[in-house]
């Protein structure tokens, strides 16, 4: 679970923000909220540093970079503001992206898709460098999870697996003859313990098996359409900034 702490002075903006990033994610929780420079200095000051920072740049009692002054912040920052003067000073506060208001849906996810990515990207180096520095085997990646249908639960090989889907932050597995199972783990979970080099998260919905992908075709904006089989009643895509990668996942 990724902890959100979110820095906004208007109520309206700041409900909007909240669901902008529920709705990109299940994982994403919000761990917090402040609405002046003071209580984000306190709410820093009394819990464990949050994983993502959202805040605007004026709040009720000042700039919201008076924070940075009075609190050593480490985790990385998107700035959501209606000031464009203060792009080039956010980026000595660990600014990972800087959001215009009003905020639009799809650049704010395209944010939270870069914190996502660098984050995995940085993750992975951490672990391989861990590996050689401690001498340890490579990781080892789950075979079996435990699922269910009905009252009844089962042990079911990722290798029948096609897809893992989220509905209504739950989790479904379906299989290769379009059986589906209600999954005990979440999507980041299973991204984490699954191999990826043979499960690769498409989007904050689906996780899919390689053998799952039947074809893919590019959409306008650079974006790609996915078609996984069995077939699904939805259209698949993977955004602009995850199409790279996955066209390196499927050439393996």
């Amino acid at each position: 679970m990724n902890r959100v702490l979110i820095l906004e002075d208007e109520a309206p903006a700041l409900q909007r923000l909240m669901n902008l990033v529920q709705d990109f994610d299940d994982e994403l929780e919000i761990a917090g909220t402040a609405g002046s420079v003071k209580r984000g200095v306190e709410w820093l000051q009394k819990h464990k540093e949050p994983d993502l920072i959202l805040l605007d740049i004026q709040l009720t009692d000042g700039l919201s970079t008076e924070i940075f002054q009075q609190h050593q912040v480490q985790c990385p920052v998107i700035f959501v503001t209606a000031f464009d003067s203060f792009i080039i000073q956010a980026f000595e506060y660990h600014c990972l992206d800087y959001v215009l208001k009003p905020v639009n849906k799809d650049r704010l996810h395209k944010a939270l898709e870069k914190y996502f990515r660098l984050k995995a990207h940085f993750e992975g180096k951490l672990a391989e460098l861990g590996n050689e520095l401690q001498g340890t085997a490579p990781k080892r990646f789950i075979e079996r999870l435990l699922v269910r249908k009905g009252m009844e639960q089962f042990s079911l090989s990722v290798n029948e697996v096609a897809y893992f889907y989220t509905e209504h932050k739950v989790v479904f597995a379906v299989d290769t003859d379009g059986t589906k199972y209600l999954a005990e783990q979440t999507l980041s979970a299973l991204t984490e313990n699954l191999n990826p080099k043979t499960f690769h998260r498409l989007n904050r919905k689906y996780l899919a098996r390689l053998n799952s992908v039947e074809s893919f075709k590019a959409l306008p904006k650079g974006r790609v359409e996915v078609k996984l089989k069995p077939a699904v009643n939805e259209e698949v895509v993977v955004s602009q900034p995850q199409a790279a990668e996955f066209k390196k996942w499927m050439e393996g």
